[in-house]
């Protein structure tokens, strides 16, 4: 699951009262009292939900996820996408791995309610209504339950030993908005969608164990203990035959969840955001494993909420933590105000999974969007944002010591990894994927991603998108856009739609080759030279999308951008071309042209490629090149083995 100015803020909420009128949002609030069994493995609790229908619409009926069944059986969606992965492990689970949720008895005002389970998905169902839901009214509705947990091997919610990471634990109606329901199954690749509300949650558990969550802690005792192990106090745990009840609220969150362990080592500090010197808790639960690394993760935390709170938009909890856990679906998993990451096996890999958890408590956590469907809206954004953190963190060596491939040790010299940086490695995931032609559009619906596109394309080819409007929009503009979709779209759900408008009615440009072009596209985006005089350049287009392009010296750097346009042109520079120049070099691998630098005729020039095989992979082009490269292979038969691999693709 590893990863942007007060007068014209005042102008923009007149602009979007059609937005307010048009679109409602429901909201939902929780009230959930639940007993954790440690020997069975079973939570065992109540659940009261309000249910405010703020749309035009009546309502007969609920639509309700109960998440807990995905880890059920062999027929759950699921349980499908993992085997087509080649992950059989929840295939082949015991009955005592697998979990599920049942005793539901759901009534209100005294009177059962009807419950009737999806016949194609299991953890989704329609709760029937005795009477309608009219337009602008609530209505209240309880169930006990009983929740078997899985083992953590499958997903992101279950046990290890004695860790509980309990997450999509508890019965949640789905979101319906202006385009109606939105039941969905649990999936391993595609995350969620939940309506915004408040949330009091009691756990009852046994004494010993050190409980991190969602939420404000509001028990006394359990504070003043938490922040006695922060102190570094050697304390010892209380005894285990006790329980204890902790109680959590929050208000303006959509989801909750909560982590359990014994041995957590627990870290603290206080942390003053920048803009309004309003302070923030930061907390780390961790675990033995990894104890080394562990030892920065609270700068990473101070240094993430300041930046993303200057560069997007205020963080507006009182904490953020993060729980070292075993985390089957990726290096890390966020949820409101709190994240669980796998334990570290590097300073950089620790620092990359909390920022970019930390980020989506932006794009996730407030706006939380639709990410089945639009995914890049989330881990897109988050991405790129993650990558600016480093960008304004670290320069020179430092920041090329934060690319991924630089973790592969004293390996990465001898690959030319010692010269890339973050955004070299979104280029090479991307091309990876793009180089034969097997990427998928960026809004593509996350179900359909093949398991390489879900990472090539939603994080890192959006990120490298975002990179190019940000260089055709300027800093001022592109900054000016986010921050005021962040400040008039938090906790309302945002489309695509929603942030075109913004960053149009702030930029003043037409964005419909970005948002509608190199969205939804996967062709190749370039132009091509038809004749150079003196500060006139002809160029015609092979844009199905109308990019802008931007024409650039390389000695110099001076550069120019045109707007998109179809058919041929003939294009007046504000510069003389020099030596070599360039079309849109920075983004080749991003739009797949081949092409990179001219001459001052216009004839194109070989690449001059850096030292390193990652670097060139990175930032070059398709090219006739041979490469022969090293492989190392294994196999049960043969063992390990050593060869050769000769290829004439980057």
């Amino acid at each position: 699951m590893r990863y942007l100015m007060l007068t014209i803020l005042i102008i923009t909420l007149s602009q979007f009262n059609a937005f307010s009128q048009t679109n409602f949002q429901q909201k939902v609030d929780y009230e959930i009292k639940v007993v954790l069994d440690d020997s069975l493995k079973i939570l065992k609790g109540n659940i009261s939900i309000r249910y405010s229908n703020n749309s035009g619409d009546t309502l007969k009926a609920l639509k309700l996820h109960l998440w807990p069944n995905a880890y059920s059986d062999r027929n759950t969606a699921l349980c499908r996408q993992l085997v087509e992965t080649n992950n059989t492990g929840l295939f082949f689970a015991t009955r005592e791995q697998k979990g599920w949720i049942d005793s539901l008895q759901f009534s209100s005002e005294g009177a059962s309610l009807k419950l009737i389970s999806d016949p194609t998905h299991n953890d989704i169902a329609d709760l029937i209504l005795n009477t309608p839901l009219l337009p602008g009214s609530q209505v209240v509705f309880s169930s006990p339950f009983v929740v078997q947990i899985p083992d953590s091997r499958f997903s992101r919610f279950g046990y290890r030993k004695n860790s509980y990471y309990i997450s999509q634990w508890f019965p949640k109606p789905a979101v319906y908005d202006q385009n109606g329901w939105h039941p969905m199954p649990y999936l391993n690749q595609g995350e969620f969608y939940s309506e915004f509300g408040n949330f009091k949650v009691e756990i009852t558990i046994p004494s010993e164990y050190r409980v991190a969550a969602t939420g404000r802690l509001m028990t006394q005792a359990e504070t003043e203990w938490l922040n006695l192990l922060a102190s570094g106090e050697n304390i010892s745990n209380p005894s285990a035959k006790a329980t204890k009840t902790i109680v959590f609220e929050q208000d303006s969150i959509h989801d909750f969840a909560w982590f359990a362990d014994k041995d957590y080592r627990v870290m603290k500090k206080q942390i003053e955001l920048s803009e309004s010197s309003r302070k923030v808790d930061g907390w780390v639960f961790h675990t033995d494993r990894g104890e080394k690394y562990w030892k920065k993760s609270m700068d990473y935390i101070d240094k993430g909420l300041r930046y993303f709170s200057g560069a997007i938009g205020e963080y507006p909890y009182d904490h953020f933590t993060v729980v070292d856990g075993h985390l089957s679906a990726g290096g890390g998993m966020e949820y409101p105000m709190i994240t669980l990451v796998n334990s570290p096996t590097s300073d950089a890999s620790l620092e990359h999974v909390i920022v970019h958890e930390l980020c989506h408590n932006w794009f996730y956590g407030m706006l939380a969007s639709n990410e089945r469907e639009h995914a890049w809206m989330d881990e897109g954004l988050t991405t790129y944002y993650e990558t600016r953190y480093f960008e304004h963190y670290y320069s020179g060596g430092e920041l090329s010591s934060k690319s991924s491939i630089s973790e592969i040790g004293p390996f990465a010299e001898i690959l030319g990894a010692g010269n890339m940086t973050p955004v070299d490695d979104h280029k090479l995931t991307f091309k990876l994927a793009s180089f034969r032609n097997a990427d998928q559009p960026i809004q593509t619906h996350s179900a359909e991603f093949t398991n390489l596109n879900y990472g090539a394309v939603v994080y890192s080819k959006t990120a490298l998108a975002l990179y190019f409007l940000h260089d055709y929009l300027g800093e001022e503009v592109f900054e000016k856009c986010i921050k005021t979709y962040f400040l008039q779209l938090k906790f309302r759900h945002p489309q695509p739609a929603d942030l075109e408008k913004v960053f149009e009615d702030f930029s003043g440009k037409d964005l419909d080759w970005f948002f509608n072009g190199l969205i939804y596209s996967s062709q190749s985006e370039f132009y091509k030279i038809i004749d150079v005089k003196n500060d006139k350049i002809t160029l015609k287009s092979e844009s199905l999308s109308k990019i802008p392009v931007k024409i650039k010296n390389k000695v110099n750097e001076e550069y120019m951008w045109v707007d998109g346009f179809d058919g041929q042109k003939e294009i007046k520079l504000d510069f003389a071309l020099r030596d070599s120049f360039s079309l849109n070099n920075e983004y080749h691998i991003l739009l797949k042209n081949k092409f990179m630098y001219f001459n001052s005729a216009g004839k194109t020039l070989p690449p001059n490629y850096q030292t390193g095989l990652f670097y060139k992979i990175a930032n070059a082009p398709s090219t006739d090149n041979q490469t022969l490269l090293p492989v190392v292979a294994w196999n049960r038969y043969n063992q390990w083995m050593a060869g050769m691999h000769l290829t004439n693709m980057d």
